[in-house]
């Protein structure tokens, strides 16, 4: 998309819009410099990864008065630079005395503790750091520099903890600072950067974004011949394939997604002898096999392997990055499944580490939680229980012999970053998919005003961990859901049935409502509420409200293969 001219990007994006697709998330940007242009680059940039956002400009130069009307519930971008502190700064503050540079710094610290006081309880700040280029670019560093480095660390010290702070400094080298920089518009206009710069900075910055609206993705499927190593494992044999330095370099790269919690899997046409052979005794194979979730090596065509992936790790297309050397595989899959991001690897192999590198990018998450750190082995063990599965002649028999146990706490802090990851990943099995990060958890359980409840897992395979989620508010006279959602991990299992039952014992109140906000993934949970007997208040645009009486409630006692193992109240 780098190529692309700003006018095609307007062009296309107006083509874009007429899908009037429903806004997942509001974004701001606040600039002291003129950047109109970044809005338009922005919204293309994510309607191509398929996230619709609403993207609103703030005024030129009014950051602290924009920053104090914004909602606490969208997003912001700031640039703030420092060659525009105040006119001319870039080249005034390197005349300035001690006394004059003091009442600078002053400014700025008192500045940034406004800002960042009226956006301390927003969504997710992206804040730009201040830099001196172009207008320092040689080795000693001059006034504007140290002043920027100074205005820097004031900036570290005060930012809360929703503040992403983003160095641009390595995007400036990626582009080249003559074409980042338009420093005639920056002397007539105030516009500093040039056109290449934002659709860099996009590049950068739409992960963040796409994780923010629950856009994650979880699973890397790799082809192998010509992907992970260099010729063809059946026409070659063991000696005869190459694992150069980019293999080796691409392959540490999925080691390390791997160690973050992404899901590896090999979706290859060859013998499964022959891969099990590389992954095992050759010894420069970075990746192993203990790395790898799952597996498809047959004959059979990559759409029908990427499925069957699908279906026995129960994720969404969405959720799966592909990456094949073979134009042919690529563009099938690419016109049979659009929702899975596809990547072809470079026919020059030095460019495959860079590739790797921004398709590592795809898989941004803000937090990482001790889920994420054993999600491999709870997948592994999914595939076993795959098997078990088909081994039972009912449902009822497979689901007994699982000896499943949920755990269920309340308000534990400890679990806080995983609260707001499930909010933000889970989309199949969301009632009402309420995005809330780690900060907005914290805000809503000190307020007293809500509980929160998790359900862990475990079965005679392993621990799934925390996979489900209810928030109750209870600030008004009847008990509202905010919030019911379960990890697609345990879906089939009818966990919700005894969760729910579990919730309305502990309720206090005597009625319920509940919502059912409709997206493009959670139609399997449409009925939910009817299926519980719950009133059917009204449908409107948002989704279908309802409600009922606690004593109409009728628990699910029949299922009485699922034990809950604890029951804290804390």
């Amino acid at each position: 998309m780098v190529q692309l001219k700003y006018i095609q990007i307007l062009k296309e994006l107006k083509r874009m819009k007429e899908d009037q697709a429903k806004a997942v998330l509001k974004i701001n940007i606040l600039s002291n410099i003129i950047v109109h242009q970044l809005a338009d680059i922005l919204d293309f940039w994510l309607r191509k990864l398929g996230v619709v956002c609403e993207i609103k400009s703030g005024n030129y130069d009014n950051i602290i008065q924009d920053a104090a009307a914004i909602p606490r519930d969208e997003v912001v971008i700031i640039f703030w630079e420092a060659a525009n502190f105040s006119d001319g700064f870039h080249y005034t503050i390197k005349n300035a005395n001690e006394n004059e540079t003091a009442k600078y710094r002053n400014k700025i610290a008192g500045e940034l503790g406004l800002v960042f006081q009226s956006l301390k309880n927003h969504k997710k700040v992206l804040f730009n750091a201040f830099h001196s280029k172009p207008f320092e670019l040689g080795i000693n560093p001059g006034r504007l520099a140290t002043f920027v480095l100074e205005s820097n660390e004031e900036l570290l010290r005060v930012k809360p903890d929703n503040v992403v702070v983003l160095d641009l400094n390595p995007l400036f080298l990626s582009v080249g600072l003559e074409q980042c920089f338009d420093l005639r518009n920056f002397y007539s206009s105030k516009a500093l950067y040039s056109i290449d710069f934002f659709k860099s900075y996009c590049d950068h910055i739409t992960p963040m974004i796409a994780a923010l609206a629950g856009k994650i993705k979880k699973a890397l499927i790799l082809d192998c011949d010509n992907t992970l190593w260099r010729g063809i494992i059946g026409e070659d044999g063991l000696e005869g394939i190459k694992i150069s330095t980019p293999f080796r370099m691409v392959q540490s790269a999925v080691v390390e997604l791997y160690a973050r919690g992404v899901l590896i899997g090999l979706c290859s046409k060859n013998n499964p002898a022959d891969v099990e052979d590389v992954l095992n005794t050759h010894p420069q194979m970075i990746l192993k096999n203990d790395h790898i979730v799952i597996k498809k090596i047959n004959w059979n065509d990559k759409v029908s392997s990427i499925l069957e992936i699908h279906h026995e790790l129960n994720l969404g297309l969405d959720s799966f990055v592909f990456v094949d050397d073979a134009e042919f595989e690529c563009n099938l899959v690419k016109e049979q499944l659009k929702e899975v991001a596809v990547y072809q690897v470079p026919e020059k192999v030095n460019d495959y580490p860079r590739l790797m590198e921004d398709i590592a990018s795809r898989f941004f998450r803000f937090e990482q939680s001790a889920e994420d750190l054993e999600k491999t082995e709870q997948y592994r063990v999914q595939t076993k229980r795959e098997e078990a599965k088909r081994a039972h002649h009912s449902m009822e028999d497979y689901l007994r012999s699982l000896e499943l146990h949920v755990t269920i706490a309340r308000n534990e802090t400890n679990q806080v970053p995983r609260i707001a990851q499930l909010t933000q990943k889970t989309n199949q099995f969301n009632l009402t998919t309420q995005r809330y990060t780690e900060q907005d958890v914290s805000a809503m359980l000190s307020s007293g005003e809500y509980d929160f409840f998790t359900l862990a897992v475990k079965d005679r395979f392993g621990d799934s961990g925390i996979t489900g989620l209810v928030i109750l508010n209870r600030r008004e006279e009847a008990a509202v859901i905010d919030t019911l959602l379960l990890s697609c991990r345990i879906l089939g299992r009818n966990i919700e049935w005894v969760f729910m039952d579990m919730i309305m014992e502990y309720i206090d109140k005597p009625v319920i409502r509940a919502a059912y906000y409709p997206t493009l993934k959670n139609s399997q949970v449409s009925d939910f509420f009817d299926r519980l007997n719950f009133t059917r208040l009204v449908s409107d645009q948002v989704g279908q409200h309802y409600e009922i009486e606690k004593s109409a409630y009728r628990a699910h006692n029949e299922i009485d293969y699922i034990k809950l193992t604890t029951w804290k109240k804390s």
